[in-house]
């Protein structure tokens, strides 16, 4: 009964970190979109001008995560986040290509979310011609310049809980079926 109760409470525990951790890429995306319109200069780290990863850096900064100066450091940030585009969490670095080599880190942007049917995803970032904007992965130029991304937000320890002990988790799911009934 103890082990039990202390999966319940390792679980419950785990979830509020997870929300935590959404609560916490939500307010980066809130206090990015607070200089929405912004303008842009080059090696501007804010508020007042940005560059795209003066951008990046300075929302991060605001909750205590340091990150590189520019796009090429950026893009090795924090954790790959592996699947790619169609892995990303709210709050992930996303990495696109330069204008002169589209191959190399030359533009960062924070995710916000996907479209509803999953075919393109909304990101905010630092433009050279607009300054503070949101844009879509599926317009021209960054469709074609999408890289990779980077988690800088922690992972849950949802999963790490599953996998650590997935037979204490099976025994609390049958604990509970239990009480309900």
């Amino acid at each position: 009964m103890k082990r039990i109760t202390a999966v319940l409470i390792f679980l419950l525990f785990s979830l509020t970190l997870l929300n935590a951790q959404d609560s916490t890429a939500v307010r980066i995306i809130e206090e990015a979109g607070r200089y929405i319109g912004a303008k842009y200069g080059y090696g501007s780290n804010g508020p007042d001008r940005f560059d795209c990863s003066g951008f990046t850096r300075y929302v991060f900064s605001n909750f205590g995560y340091t990150l590189g100066r520019s796009s090429s450091e950026q893009a090795s940030d924090g954790r790959e986040v592996p699947g790619g585009a169609s892995a990303l969490k709210k709050g992930d670095i996303v990495v696109f290509g330069g204008r002169k080599a589209s191959k190399s880190p030359g533009h960062v942007g924070i995710f916000i979310e996907y479209a509803p049917d999953s075919s393109y995803f909304r990101f905010i970032h630092a433009s050279t011609h607009s300054g503070v904007i949101i844009s879509r992965s599926d317009e021209e130029y960054y469709a074609r310049r999408f890289l990779h991304a980077r988690r800088i937000l922690p992972d849950s320890l949802c999963r790490a809980v599953a996998a650590a002990d997935t037979n204490e988790v099976s025994h609390s799911k049958q604990f509970l079926k239990s009480a309900e009934d």
